[in-house]
């Protein structure tokens, strides 16, 4: 089957069993833009689609939600039957929101089933791009006056994903043994343990006391638009628009976007020769999957 984003091709005969989920929805978002950024119901379009032959009609839906305070996460699982007279050819599509994320899915077709592979929207459009030893230390020069610049540095140096950055828990920042816990979208992703680097550990230690003094349960809130408690949930598009606006204004490489932290992290690690197993595990890869194939701008920074 061919994986293109959030869209999901292949040739479907017989009956098929569809897990789109989980996903993750937050709260907190402007009223105005609310309105504009809604996630919409998920359905298959099927390609030179012929009324009298090509009839794939769903056939059930069933969702379970688990709410966490401001964060939902929701399992969708959907029945489709082909009962026209040929194999199709179709694309999943899930319109979602950008207050919400896809981070698992799995579809079943007859007894055979097939894993996606998820990815951030402008991962998916193209390559990643680490950061050169002169903007980290533009970085570094600016993490005192210019706010949010130390998240992009935690991120660096720990390599979480943008939304897995919002989503750490005081209750699993361990400032005794410098270690958070945290992740999202895939076994391996999720409640995987990070050392916190020693160059950010100062960091930590200020945004812990920040959101204690917030009433926060999250390590990383966004303060500078916050109304009331809930609207200090720090989402992905609210990282990805403080990221540009510190991007432009410091005059870092135009073409970086939210995850290039995430790169620079594993671009480093491989450039000092950390074990690749060590490196898969702190990002959230399995053993057989991207981490090699995709992040693989070692030798920019050699």
């Amino acid at each position: 089957m061919k994986r293109r984003n959030r869209w999901l091709c292949g040739i479907l005969a017989g009956f098929l069993l569809l897990t789109s989920c989980p996903v993750t929805v937050y709260a907190g978002r402007e009223d105005a833009e609310q309105e504009r950024d809604v996630t919409l119901a998920p359905y298959f379009l099927i390609e030179g689609k012929d009324s009298s032959t090509d009839l794939f009609p769903l056939k059930g839906t069933e969702v379970t939600a688990n709410v966490n305070g401001t964060i939902a996460e929701i399992h969708v699982t959907q029945r489709y039957a082909n009962e026209g007279e040929n194999p199709i050819n179709a694309k999943y599509v899930f319109p979602a929101s950008t207050r919400a994320a896809v981070h698992g899915m799995t579809m079943t077709v007859g007894n055979h089933m097939v894993r996606a592979q998820i990815k951030e929207k402008e991962e998916a459009k193209r390559g990643h791009i680490p950061f050169n030893d002169t903007e980290i230390q533009i970085l570094w020069e600016h993490v005192d006056s210019t706010k949010y610049v130390d998240i992009i540095l935690i991120q660096c140096y720990s390599g979480w994903r943008p939304q897995e950055l919002g989503l750490l828990k005081l209750e699993n920042i361990d400032l005794d043994n410098w270690t958070f816990m945290g992740g999202m979208k895939t076994e391996a992703g999720t409640n995987r343990i990070v050392p916190i680097h020693s160059k950010i550990r100062h960091l930590v230690m200020e945004k812990y006391k920040e959101a204690q003094e917030l009433g926060s349960d999250f390590l990383i809130n966004c303060t500078d638009t916050a109304t009331h408690r809930s609207s200090y949930m720090f989402t992905y598009d609210k990282y990805q628009k403080r990221f540009n606006k510190i991007r432009d204004e410091l005059k870092l490489n135009p073409q970086h976007r939210a995850h290039d932290g995430r790169m620079h992290f594993i671009t480093i690690a491989k450039k000092y020769q950390v074990d690749e197993y060590a490196i898969k595990y702190m990002v959230g890869h399995s053993i057989q999957d991207i981490t090699e194939r995709v992040y693989k701008a070692r030798n920019r920074l050699a």
